[in-house]
């Protein structure tokens, strides 16, 4: 199980930290505004996820904040997740929600010698305490049909919108009124693929790739009736990346050029009356965008050493910053899961507050909220302080070791055990939350063949950590001794 969520207040002129995820919880989706809370999901292991062992994650769970810290709202378990020489099962879960419900949707790929095999997904929904109702399944099996990517999926408190040919070619948009249960359908261009959905009170936009050359082009329906009310061609020689759509129709999309750079992005807004591209000033990097009341909220760069801040634009070009996130070496670092459609952005915009989520010591991300209307924000640099607590080494286990250390703030990064060049033992990837008295485990390459006929051996320690900006720090390197049990 995934730890708490920590309500906390804060200085008027830093970031307020309203949620927390920590190592046994991976951030896997969110935040999402719903009303006055806040709503997001974690992956995790029943007994630790491990990379390096072929661990992944097998549990799912839904959180949203409460007066008294969190509240699970929904979960899934049984997550498969296997890389072999010929077979690949990729288990995938996403989440919408509302005030009073929630929806799962859940996907299965397995593909064998480079093929799909089989594609499932089903799509769960049901008010908040309650048992939830399959409201959509497919499953396919035929070459080329299903991708890795989770489905498309949004929510409000008035629609769910899902691709109810997911598991085949052309998609086909699915609009569910959540008051009466009705669900009308809206079809796609022959040969599309609906790469991404999102709703806002009568309205539906969506982004989607056509059969001809990989162009991409948004539509937006009126989800009342399933009727396209316009559909206009996304930005010429650049790749969509995300798109928002606000209570009015008016849709804003982010796009990025070929190198994947801040100054090479373009932000561009759609109306229906002005259904065309309209493109502002603006350069957001390419890290998602999201829009109400006439302002989009996009990350951007301020400068040659990579500082960047979380903006919000009108649709005349006009900026606001919102947060500050530091600058070169002391900026706080931010997440982002690409997928073939762009970016999951993790972070949300109501129109009076910006819920967004930042990278902390333990490499998992700490979930902040911000007043549109106030000052902007700042977020305050701290290091990732790590001890060695002992040199001392036992001998492995199970083909398992550990290293004694302290970590104030949480940690994570790579860790070595080395005999002159001979690597005894490693770990790919460690994360550990705060505490001073942890354990960094490693996988024993060679270190119980070095230790035979002997008590006793002198090793060297090497864990190089990353920091809050995602960068490597300074390896620490020590001497130690590895001991025969």
């Amino acid at each position: 199980m995934a730890a708490g969520v920590v309500l906390v207040s804060a200085p008027a002129a830093d970031a307020r930290r309203v949620a927390v995820t920590q190592p046994t919880g991976q951030f896997a989706q969110g935040p999402t505004l719903v009303g006055d809370r806040i709503a997001w999901a974690e992956e995790g292991c029943r007994r630790g996820c491990d990379p390096t062992a072929d661990v992944y994650p097998d549990r799912y769970r839904v959180y949203r904040s409460s007066s008294g810290g969190r509240e699970r709202v929904a979960r899934a378990d049984g997550l498969r997740t296997r890389f072999d020489d010929e077979n690949i099962t990729v288990e995938s879960v996403s989440f919408g929600m509302a005030s009073n419900r929630v929806a799962l949707l859940r996907s299965r790929s397995d593909r064998g010698a480079g093929e799909v095999v089989r594609e499932r997904t089903g799509l769960q929904l049901g008010f908040l305490g309650q048992p939830r109702e399959t409201v959509f399944s497919c499953e396919a099996s035929e070459l080329g049909l299903a991708g890795a990517d989770r489905p498309p999926l949004d929510m409000d408190e008035a629609t769910l919108a899902y691709d109810a040919e997911s598991c085949g070619r052309p998609s086909r948009l699915a609009i569910r009124d959540l008051a009466s249960g009705v669900t009308r359908f809206a079809a796609q261009p022959a040969g599309s693929f609906l790469e991404l959905i999102r709703t806002s009170g009568r309205y539906v936009a969506v982004l989607r790739r056509l059969s001809s050359g990989g162009a991409r082009e948004i539509a937006v329906y009126l989800a009342e009736t399933g009727a396209e009310l316009y559909r206009a061609p996304a930005p010429g020689g650049l790749t969509a990346e995300d798109i928002d759509v606000q209570d009015d129709g008016t849709v804003a999309l982010v796009a990025r050029g070929r190198a994947d750079e801040c100054d090479e992005g373009a932000l561009s807004w759609y109306s229906v009356a002005q259904p065309t591209e309209h493109r502002l000033a603006a350069k957001p990097c390419p890290n998602g965008v999201r829009i109400a009341r006439d302002r989009a909220v996009i990350f951007v760069e301020t400068d040659d050493d990579g500082g960047q801040e979380l903006r919000s634009v009108d649709l005349a070009g006009d900026t606001r910053t919102l947060v500050r996130l530091g600058k070169g070496s002391r900026r706080v670092d931010h997440p982002i899961f690409r997928v073939t459609a762009g970016p999951t952005p993790f972070f949300d915009f109501d129109g009076d507050r910006v819920a967004y989520a930042l990278r902390d010591c333990s490499s998992n991300q700490g979930l902040h909220l911000t007043d549109a209307g106030g000052e902007p924000d700042e977020v305050r640099y701290v290091g990732c302080p790590l001890r060695l607590r002992s040199r001392r080494i036992a001998a492995p286990r199970r083909r398992r070791l550990s290293l004694a250390v302290r970590c104030p703030r949480g940690c994570s990064g790579t860790a070595t055990i080395r005999r002159g060049h001979v690597r005894l033992a490693y770990t790919g990837y460690f994360a550990l939350g705060p505490g001073r008295r942890q354990r960094i485990r490693l996988i024993d390459e060679a270190a119980s063949r070095a230790l035979r006929g002997r008590r006793s051996l002198r090793v060297r320690i090497a864990i190089r950590t990353i920091d809050r900006t995602s960068r490597d720090q300074s390896t620490l390197i020590r001497r130690g001794l590895l001991l025969r049990r």
